[in-house]
């Protein structure tokens, strides 16, 4: 589990952001309950993508690859699609995401 400092002034910061958002900020970790479970094993990490939503708004997305995938087979690989909804601007893969949607990837 990790902890988020200053929130108030993150949100400050995301409410004035026009275009893409880069977080400067730092996560401090106040729990390691996982480590065990999580040892010997590697999790892939979500790429960010960007799409044309509704009124040309910029809609934020992410995929995490499965294990083995290359962008050069020309094979099919099976999907998970995750929507989040409502309007928080904090729902990403390190915070809201349930981390069971996506074992072992």
């Amino acid at each position: 589990m990790f902890l988020i400092r200053d929130l108030h002034d993150l949100e400050a910061d995301l409410a004035k952001a026009k275009d893409d958002f880069q977080w400067n900020g730092t996560l401090e970790q106040v729990t390691s309950f996982t480590e065990r479970a999580l040892a010997g094993k590697t999790l892939r990490s979500p790429e960010d993508f960007y799409f044309e939503g509704a009124e040309g708004k910029q809609v934020h997305g992410f995929v995490v690859k499965p294990h083995g995938w290359k962008e050069s087979d020309n094979k099919k690989w099976p999907g998970l699609l995750f929507i989040y909804g409502g309007t928080s601007a904090l729902a990403s893969p390190a915070r809201r995401t349930p981390k069971k949607a996506f074992p072992g990837s």
